[in-house]
């Protein structure tokens, strides 16, 4: 039986850049004469925007129809290094280096990848020339950083349910093609800068303003930068708006599209909706123009609550890369949802404890926990069984829908859309009820705050969402797809009366097809046994319907094929293949009613995505909501199973009050890498700042000074801080066994630091430049932790600048931020002492030597307690974490007899064999140095002889003029100092 009910979706000539865009001609399509053609091109500014010096552009030239794509020259090579790890790949062809790529590996990686970094592409195609048999090359489609609309086509192909993860997370990409303009305005006098932020998505159609009045804080810009993660930046003063726009957005209004009906299904979220925010308006308009969005959008005023660009926890660029390890995005995919929770920790009070009160809810109801997991397993339809596996993604099937014309574009319909998609919508839909039935089995006062977040969106959701799978049903063959397991997707033959008739038309030509091949069976084999059932009747794409025979029957048919009219097509290893006059004929009439069912098919399918379009706002938000009981989920599980605690936000009215107290604190990342999780050894953390109001007085103090040998958990302890910070303000619990904090605004790091030789910038440098920073942006209220400041430098600069800081940071009245110091300069342990109390603490890592502990002195010399104790520490422990290293015994004696004579201060703390070697080294470089001397002293009087023997030649004053007889003088003494 063939497949008739097969979906094809047609392949039609993409349209959207005009032929006027044609910019060369290859003659012959000759090797030589496309390279020729190639390397005429001009540069690539026209299609793809204006680029900057260090952009590339990545050209392909589309082939065979669009099934691979070349590229040339040196970005040939630049892909094959990517891509393959091998030049081999690369072929000459007429003098030009060229590479072919498939097109599944071009749409599902090449593409999304070099999107991710920042280069432009260029996808050309050639057509017939007209008439003429030449054949044009034009620019048919052109993308850069935050605008691929253009190569949404290609990269969304293999992006359906039946595509792999790797294709699926590349086809993400698209839905962060984010565009962010800051538009920066001078203030007056006794004002600063205002920045006016947006921030454009036209794959999701999301347009969010922002507004920001207080510049004084150069790490606000950085934060959202790091949370948004825009492929596209602008940064735009005064002038260059004028410049760019030639006038301010005015008016009022919403934001729509030409006929100003939101047919675009364009979405505002404004910080200050109760006027119309001329900076960030304006920001918006350069996004928008930059996009080249259809039809044009205008500015105004916009009534209603919408999402805070900056209600974030700021962090910095250096921090979000260092503060734990996560799995990166597939070629700069779109991000999880827990990585977005993670990247944009919230700030207000109210918005973590609700939070942070579903995820206890869901930790103590284990049957509840349980059953919400098993709703995002299997999916069946109409309860006939298994169909799909998994929740499909539905931001990125709305995401999909969007990408179809409006009844207002201009632009060609794109076909990339069908029933496979309605599908995915109809499963996440299933989930999505079943999630809804048992969050609705919790009575209604247990969680305000999950009926306010989770259960009565999801009811809405549902209920919208309900005559969608109703279309569904009634338009797909449900039992075709329950029998082919999710394999075969067609339209219900019955939804339409001339589908049903055709349908049952091809049933019949398949029957007597079948007859057919019975009847050429008992002709051929007669006498044999299972004579009917010899010859099988199959369909391919080259022979459509044709019969078939095993090789061992091949006899009968070469001794009874004359007289039968047999037509043989092929014969292959397993069998022959043929045909029959009737058979022939009866497939000719099958493949026409194919072709016409399709073609009813397809026009029955574009009605129903239309329809199902009017539903893509219930599907975002279905899959917001999907994504956050997802992260609900994973938190509640991952606290139940690591044994983390749920962190206490004490109340701040007045903000005065600075609290961060932890007991038994863990970081997760190196307790995971641990056999096992008893090995790890956790540690408190008290931090309050200093005030004279609170009584009794906090515990802890808001500076402490980490000191402890080397490798002795210093580091650990002072990051795990910063994790337990950013999973509290997440709403997640913490690796801990207790926590209690005040908010915090900012977590500052000042970890880690590498140079940078193109720009110019040591090691040191970059410390210091991150410090400065730091500085900057911190406030009363942000977390800094600072780990070896001073290190590249000399002891006594660094050890000075540390001071300074620390300083800073504990008694300046405008911070007194809670801090995290861990060093190395045991001196700043003295600040203790010298500021005012409680505001440093001196913390130690200890470790015990053979002295202390000669249990273990024939194993090691040193024995690390990784436990944190109050008091300084007077000893790094350098020398040993050397032999612990394996160093050689010579250097590391030598090693600890040096710092030994710098601690005592001279050579009296040494034995009577170091001072030997060491007295016996002085005597051999003081020989050496007037050895030296000597010779010197030598050269120098020689230089004296031959001098005056010189001038005793000279000829007299008398012979000779008073000017030559100075040339002479001048040219000795030259001579001589040469």
């Amino acid at each position: 039986m063939g497949p008739y009910f097969h979906f094809r979706r047609p392949q039609k000539p993409n349209t959207s850049t005009p032929r006027s865009t044609r910019v060369g001609t290859l003659g012959g399509s000759t090797p030589r004469g496309f390279a020729a053609f190639f390397h005429s091109l001009p540069p690539p500014s026209n299609a793809t925007g204006t680029l900057s010096p260090s952009q590339k552009c990545f050209r392909f030239f589309a082939r065979d129809q669009g099934n691979f794509f070349s590229s040339h020259g040196p970005e040939a090579r630049d892909l094959a290094a990517r891509f393959y790890s091998t030049q081999t790949v690369v072929r000459s062809q007429g003098g030009l280096s060229s590479l072919s790529i498939s097109r599944k590996l071009f749409a599902s990686r090449v593409l999304p990848s070099l999107m991710a970094s920042g280069a432009a592409v260029e996808i050309w195609e050639q057509a017939a020339g007209e008439g003429s048999e030449q054949e044009e090359w034009f620019v048919a489609r052109a993308g850069r950083p935050g605008d691929t609309r253009a190569l949404e086509d290609v990269m969304l192909a293999f992006s359906g349910q039946g595509a792999s993860q790797a294709e699926q997370e590349a086809s993400s990409l698209i839905g962060t093609g984010v565009t962010m303009a800051v538009l920066v305005q001078e203030g007056g006098a006794g004002r600063g800068a205002v920045f006016g932020v947006a921030v454009a998505n036209t794959s999701f159609r999301t347009l969010a303003l922002g507004e920001l009045e207080d510049a004084g804080d150069p790490k606000t810009l950085e934060s959202l930068v790091v949370q948004l993660a825009p492929l596209k930046r602008a940064l735009l003063s005064a002038d260059a708006l004028l410049s760019h726009l030639g006038l301010l957005p005015e008016g009022s209004g919403e934001i729509g599209g030409a006929g100003g009906d939101g047919e675009d299904g364009w979405e505002v979220s404004l910080l200050k909706p109760e006027h119309l925010l001329q900076y960030d308006a304006a920001a918006a308009r350069v996004v928008v123009g930059g996009r080249g969005c259809e039809g044009g959008l205008w500015l105004g005023r916009r009534r209603g609550g919408g999402r805070r660009l900056f209600a974030r926890l700021r962090g910095s660029l250096h921090a979000s890369s260092t503060q734990f390890a996560r799995p990166q995005p597939f070629d700069g995919g779109r991000p999880s949802p827990a990585d977005r929770w993670l990247q944009a920790p919230l700030l207000a009070p109210a918005a973590i404890r609700d939070r942070q009160s579903i995820v206890s809810l869901l930790r103590s109801d284990p049957s509840l926990l349980s059953a919400l997991h098993e709703c995002y397993g299997a999916s069946s339809l109409t309860g006939r069984g298994t169909v799909f596996r998994g929740t499909p993604d539905l931001e990125r099937t709305a995401q999909r829908f969007l990408s179809l014309p409006t009844s207002s574009s201009s632009s060609p319909a794109r076909p990339r859309v069908g029933l496979r998609d309605l599908l995915e919508v109809y499963t996440a839909a299933l989930t999505l009820g079943r999630l809804s039935d048992a969050l609705s089995s919790l009575a209604d006062a247990t969680c305000p705050a999950l009926d306010a977040l989770l259960r009565l969106p999801l009811a809405r959701v549902v209920a919208a969402l309900a005559r969608f799978q109703a279309l569904v049903e009634e338009v797909v063959d449900v039992d075709r797809l329950v029998s082919t397991h999710g394999r075969e997707v067609a339209v219900k033959p019955s939804f339409d009366p001339l589908l049903l008739s055709l349908r049952d038309q091809m049933e019949a030509l398949t029957r007597r097809m079948e007859d057919t091949a019975r009847r050429a069976s008992k002709d051929l084999y007669g006498q044999a046994k299972d004579a009917d059932k010899r010859v099988k009747l199959d369909w391919s794409a080259v022979h459509q319907h044709h019969l078939r025979v095993t090789k061992k029957d091949q006899r009968a048919l070469k001794e009874s094929g004359a007289s039968l009219q047999i037509q043989t097509l092929s014969v292959q290893k397993h069998g022959q293949l043929f045909t029959t006059p009737s058979l022939k004929e009866l497939s000719r009439r099958w493949a026409a009613h194919q072709a016409e069912y399709l073609q009813v098919q397809e026009a029955l399918v574009a009605q129903a995505v239309s329809v199902g379009r009017s539903y893509v706002k219930q599907m975002q938000r279905g899959g917001r909501l999907l994504a956050a009981i997802d992260v609900f989920l994973s938190l509640a599980q991952v606290a139940n199973e690591l044994n983390w605690c749920p962190p206490t936000l004490l109340d701040d009215k007045d903000g005065t009050r600075r609290e961060l107290h932890i007991t038994q604190l863990r970081h997760p990342v190196v307790e995971a890498a641990l056999p096992s999780a008893a090995d790890f050894i956790p540690n408190d953390v008290h931090l309050s700042a200093a005030s004279p109001i609170r009584d009794p007085p906090s515990q802890g103090s808001c500076l402490s000074l980490v000191t402890g040998p080397n490798c002795g958990g210093k580091s650990t302890y002072i990051r795990s801080v910063g994790i337990a910070v950013l999973l509290a303000q997440v709403g997640a619990c913490v690796p801990a066994t207790a926590m209690e904090w005040t908010l915090i605004d900012k977590v500052l790091c000042r970890v880690g630091a590498s140079d940078n030789q193109l720009q110019g910038v040591s090691t040191f440098m970059a410390e210091m430049l991150e410090t400065h920073a730091l500085l900057a942006a911190a406030t009363p209220r942000s977390l800094v932790i600072v780990d070896e400041l001073g290190r590249g430098t000399s002891t006594f600069d660094g050890f000075g600048l540390a001071w300074a800081v620390a300083e800073r940071l504990a008694n300046s009245t405008a911070m007194q931020c809670r801090t995290l110091f861990a060093t190395h300069f045991h001196e700043l342990c003295d600040m203790e002492q010298a500021l005012p109390p409680g505001r440093v603490q001196n913390l130690h890592f200890s470790a015990e030597t053979p002295a202390s502990h000669p249990a273990t002195a024939a194993s090691s010399d040193l024995v690390l307690t990784y436990r944190v104790r109050p008091g300084p520490c007077d000893r790094s422990f350098g020398v040993h974490v050397a032999r612990l290293a394996k160093f050689p015994e010579e250097i590391v004696r030598e090693a600890a007899a040096r710092v030994e004579a710098l601690q005592a201060g001279g050579l009296r703390a040494l034995t009577s064999e170091q001072q030997a070697r060491l007295a016996e080294k002085k005597r051999a470089w003081e020989d050496e140095e007037e050895g030296r001397l000597k010779r010197a002293r030598a050269a120098a009087r020689a230089r004296q002889r031959k001098a005056v023997e010189a001038l005793a030649a000279l000829p007299s004053l008398e012979d000779v003029a008073l000017g030559e007889a100075l040339e002479g003088v001048v040219a000795l003494v030259e001579a001589n100092v040469k």
